[in-house]
């Protein structure tokens, strides 16, 4: 899952923290859904498919806007957004915040479930040209969860179990930068980079996860018939974990170093009718080493209206840091001597990385 361009895909459990994802549905040009695997442009994890949500250019949220809702379960949600041209006419910039707050559900005895959720985001956005042929992107969130949990944690003395009403803290906070310069009418080039922070304080543990991203993509059509898009990227995470009885990994903190190339060729055979698109990408990461991810497919357009295609691709999950490093108490109860039995989940460091080769 992709946010203008930027993974929102942590390495911590290899999934997305969904309540952190809050950008606001006016803002929202269009949303991509890839069938199936993706891994040659977006690489390792893009197995079942990708999910692309790619905002409006700031110059397409002018003025200001004022949204809001109340009601009995989303208690009140409220967004201002406010966008304005450059003094030098250069480019336009938007900054907006946004609030939502839900009331708790109910347990099956009709009681509140403690369950109640705070959620606040701000950011902007800035593009601008220098001159004809040189364009610049800059954006930044950061999002606040508070949500209440009903939580069990072990310990190591008597009782060994308590359950705790708690409130969960999680923050986002990310920065984007793009510069893409065209070259000619048939060449353009485009650098990315992003920083990206995680930090998630739940009852059982405590986690911070950096991300600094780079890449380079070059969009060229070479030959007549030839659309090709190549490029280069590289990914740094390092993440710390704060140990607990309940919820532990060692090393406590992990550095990640992630290489990456790739290459994809869109061949027209027929215009207007049949299109090959041929590509892999390469990779290295830490847990699973060097991966390629190859990927073919036949486009059919008989008519209009009709279309048929084909594919076969390879696409990998690697393993992630839960299920490398993890050691989790799952129940405990008093043991010889007085000391906790327990019954725990613990990562394997031989895990492969999942591979999925795909011809519908």
């Amino acid at each position: 899952m992709l946010i203008d361009g930027r993974s929102d895909y942590t390495p911590l459990f290899s999934g997305v923290f969904w309540e952190l994802q809050d950008t606001m549905l006016e803002d929202v040009d269009r949303i991509e859904v890839i069938r199936g695997p993706g891994a040659t442009l977006w690489g390792a994890n893009a197995v079942n498919g990708v999910i692309n949500i790619i905002t409006k250019p700031a110059a397409a949220t002018q003025g200001t806007l004022v949204t809001g809702a109340i009601g009995n379960e989303e208690r009140g949600a409220g967004a201002v957004r406010f966008g304005d041209a450059f003094a030098d006419g250069t480019g336009h910039y938007r900054v907006y915040a946004k609030h939502t707050s839900r009331g708790p559900g109910l347990t099956s005895s009709g009681e509140d479930a403690s369950d109640d959720f705070d959620r606040s985001r701000a950011g902007f956005r800035a593009d601008w040209k220098t001159d004809q042929d040189n364009a610049f992107t800059a954006q930044g969130d950061i999002t606040t969860v508070r949500s209440g949990e009903i939580a069990t944690v072990f310990e190591p003395v008597a009782p060994f179990a308590r359950t705790l009403d708690e409130r969960d803290r999680l923050l986002n906070a990310d920065l984007l930068a793009r510069w893409t310069r065209t070259l000619s009418a048939t060449s353009e080039i485009s650098l990315q980079t992003y920083y990206n922070r995680e930090s998630i304080h739940w009852p059982q543990v405590y986690a911070t996860n950096d991300t600094f991203d780079i890449e380079f993509q070059h969009h060229v059509a070479p030959l007549e018939g030839h659309d090709m898009v190549w490029g280069a990227g590289y990914r740094l995470n390092s993440d710390d974990l704060k140990n607990t009885f309940s919820l532990s990994v060692e090393p406590e903190r992990r550095i990640e170093h992630m290489f990456n190339a790739f290459a994809q060729d869109e061949i027209t055979l027929i215009p207007d009718t049949l299109r090959l698109t041929v590509g892999s990408k390469f990779e290295h990461n830490g847990y699973s080493g060097f991966e390629v991810q190859p990927s073919a497919r036949l486009l059919w357009t008989p008519a209009a209206d009709h279309t048929f295609w084909t594919a076969i691709s390879r696409a990998v999950r690697t393993p992630s840091r839960v299920e490398n490093d993890i050691r989790v108490v799952l129940a405990a109860q008093p043991g010889p001597g007085g000391l906790p039995a327990t019954v725990e989940a613990i990562g394997q460091h031989n895990f492969d990385s999942e591979d999925l080769v795909f011809c519908p």
